[in-house]
């Protein structure tokens, strides 16, 4: 298999995310704001985002499944669309300021002026919702257009991904693609088809294209504020209650075995971390064809300009990564968060990314923080 080389533009952008981990997904802390103007950008400049809005089903769903989590891992930016995920950030003193949601943003994005001229490619979703959630959109005076959609059925991803059906897609010159398959369908979809794609934006929306289509009402502002959306859903989808019920009984597993311990040993070294803030090294060697970063001391997000330049030059390499962890002391969500990614560019590189040396009270953490 031809491995594609890494854009450096790319990786040097992803090494400068405000990224963290949480419950074992990279998270990135950016309000509705920031995320849209991020966006905007990325049509603007012809560049390309994978967006995914982890909710807690996906929290849940890449416990138990690898190529999903890995669909998080190699997005370009991963904004939470979850309530529960926002109070376990705040508990573990991640900068989440607010959710996310998909919703919010294909709202934002087909009626806001800063969006027009833009154009929507729709992917999925069930017979003639497309097509109703088109007719609505178009029918706004200000935001991004819809200039098509697809309903593949129900076929395999392959069988989601004929020639036909790209080039539809592509000839569209959509600058978003907006999929509504179920998260674990549509992010396996957007991945197994992303190269092939000419979107700048890439994105599964879930239930966001039948609130577009007035297929199912969005909760009043109240029921959201009160975090009760998953109740309104329930009354409007009962066939959601299931699994709302496994993923609720799954979390409660999460919050007593990996949050509460993680959470109190953070407590516990609150007062070390501040006498040891700046009291970290980091060094690169490139040696038998592997490089190897040796890390000593207490690694937390206000100083780690060093990691991410040290972890962006290892993975422009595109070689096997040796990290010896033997001195390190402390680590957070944000350098797990960057850690991550650099799991996910030697994973690109077909390359082995080893951690050696580990200290119990680091593999603790990374546990914890279900790594």
């Amino acid at each position: 298999m031809n491995i594609e080389p890494l854009s450096s533009r790319d990786v040097e952008k992803n090494f400068t995310r405000n990224i963290w981990l949480l419950m074992g997904l990279p998270v990135d802390c950016l309000d509705e704001q920031q995320v849209l103007a991020e966006l905007q950008t990325t049509v603007e400049q012809k560049q390309r985002c994978f967006l995914s809005t982890p909710n807690l089903n996906f929290v849940i769903s890449a416990k138990h499944d690898a190529i999903f989590r890995q669909s998080v891992t190699d997005s370009d930016l991963s904004c939470i669309d979850g309530f529960p995920l926002v109070k376990v950030a705040k508990i573990l003193n991640i900068p989440v300021t607010e959710r996310v949601t998909g919703a919010s943003l294909m709202e934002a994005i087909t009626s806001s002026p800063c969006f027009n001229g833009q154009r929507i490619f729709l992917f999925g979703g069930e017979e003639g919702i497309s097509e109703l959630a088109q007719q609505k959109i178009n029918n706004s005076e200000n935001g991004a257009i819809v200039c098509g959609y697809c309903n593949p059925g129900f076929g395999t991803i392959e069988q989601m991904s004929s020639p036909e059906i790209i080039n539809k897609i592509n000839q569209s010159n959509a600058n978003y693609i907006i999929v509504a398959l179920g998260a674990n369908k549509g992010q396996q979809w957007i991945q197994y088809n992303k190269e092939k794609l000419t979107a700048e934006v890439l994105t599964h929306f879930g239930a966001a294209l039948n609130f577009s289509a007035g297929a199912v009402s969005r909760a009043p502002q109240l029921i959201q504020q009160l975090h009760l959306e998953w109740c309104w859903r329930i009354i409007q989808e009962p066939k959601l209650y299931k699994r709302y019920l496994n993923d609720g009984l799954a979390f409660l597993s999460i919050l007593l075995k990996n949050v509460v311990p993680y959470a109190l040993w953070l407590r516990k070294q609150k007062k070390p971390l501040y006498r040891n803030l700046s009291n970290h090294q980091s060094t690169y060697e490139a040696s038998n064809g592997k490089i190897i970063l040796s890390l000593s001391g207490w690694f937390h997000s206000d100083g780690l300009c060093d990691v991410r330049e040290i972890f962006c030059k290892a993975a422009l390499t595109g070689k096997n990564i040796e990290i010896d962890m033997q001195s390190v002391k402390y680590v957070d969500g944000a350098f797990l968060g960057l850690l991550m990614l650099l799991h996910r560019y030697t994973t690109a590189s077909r390359k082995k990314l080893s951690l050696k040396n580990t200290p119990q009270q680091i593999e603790r953490v990374m546990r914890w923080n279900m790594l």
